[in-house]
């Protein structure tokens, strides 16, 4: 039986992208074979498309975050059924395709009333955002929070999740996108009409989020109080600069006087626990992931046409099975 993925041909721009076969094979010991149902597009995505920073040469697949159905167990895999609905991360990064190979750590069940483009926000957006609070930030209830780049896939996960920790929440925004903001409760700043240095002057936070880097990082970093954290998520630059804007942040940590920690993110363990927690809080209804569009998968160079664009609020999921 052949299935379709998509592939990087070659580095450069969307239309890099190819619908590729090949054939299914059945899960190797320890393993878990699911058939995708839905798939997330992650800005880490475009930045491996269009360059060789990953250090990972095409042809190769993309895809963190994806949900799905359990197709087939590995020997000595006990832990999901067959039939069963789960959502989670590949650490192989291929998910954008009709079936993965995934290790059972790195999925969790979903219930039925799930929506599959919903959880396949989970994964990596949601998990990011609740490291980054829970397990780096460590807040606590009534503490100030500011989200730099609070319009994206995790920028507004993180929004979500700070309100829902009951955290007086601040996040930048585009213009378009200052109403979803202030509709998921937190108080919007227009980076198109406001001075965005001044108002964060004027202001104190126990910890700052910061998926841009580098544009506002002095006014936010000067308006944290004295044992703040300062957690980087994502940068704005292209994917050349990363390895100096990480070196940036080094520095930058060296350099100061103060009890304030500047934090690049990188996945936490315990991730399995993290992902259950967040996946309770998706089937309560506590959380409501937001689906800028749900593009088909044989599409996802328009995907990522549409995400550098700058006009995506929340995430764009590919659809793999057209029941979704």
């Amino acid at each position: 039986m052949k299935y379709k993925k998509i592939v990087v041909t070659a580095f450069g721009d969307p239309d890099v992208l190819k619908v590729v076969e090949e054939e299914l094979r059945p899960p190797p010991p320890g393993e878990v074979l699911v058939r995708v149902h839905a798939a997330g597009v992650a800005r880490a995505d475009c930045a491996r498309r269009s360059s060789d920073w990953s250090g990972q040469l095409p042809p190769f697949s993309l895809g963190y975050d994806f949900s799905g159905t359990v197709e087939a167990l590995g020997e000595g895999v006990s832990s999901f059924d067959i039939g069963q609905r789960v959502a989670g991360i590949n650490e192989k990064l291929d998910s954008y395709s009709e079936y993965v190979l995934v290790k059972p750590e790195w999925i969790v069940a979903i219930p039925d009333s799930v929506d599959h483009a919903q959880a396949a926000c989970l994964g990596l957006n949601y998990l990011v955002a609740y490291q980054c609070l829970h397990r780096i930030a460590r807040v606590r209830s009534g503490e100030g929070m500011l989200v730099l780049g609070a319009s994206g896939g995790v920028g507004s996960a993180l929004v979500e999740l700070g309100i829902l920790a009951n955290l007086d929440v601040y996040g930048t925004a585009a213009t378009a996108k200052t109403d979803l903001i202030a509709e998921l409760g937190a108080t919007p700043i227009d980076y198109q009409r406001e001075d965005v240095q001044k108002i964060i002057k004027e202001l104190s936070f126990n910890s700052v989020f910061d998926g841009i880097f580098d544009i506002y990082f002095e006014a936010a970093y000067n308006s944290m109080v004295a044992d703040g954290k300062y957690v980087v998520f994502g940068f704005a630059s292209p994917p050349q600069n990363y390895a100096g804007q990480v070196e940036k942040i080094a520095n930058l940590k060296l350099a100061s006087t103060e009890n304030k920690d500047i934090i690049n993110y990188g996945v936490l363990e315990p991730y399995g626990e993290d992902l259950t927690q967040i996946a309770r809080y998706l089937a309560a209804g506590k959380i409501n992931p937001i689906v800028h569009e749900r593009i088909p998968l044989q599409e996802a160079s328009r995907a990522h046409q549409l995400l550098e664009s700058g006009a995506v609020a929340g995430k764009i999921v590919l659809i793999c099975d057209k029941d979704v």
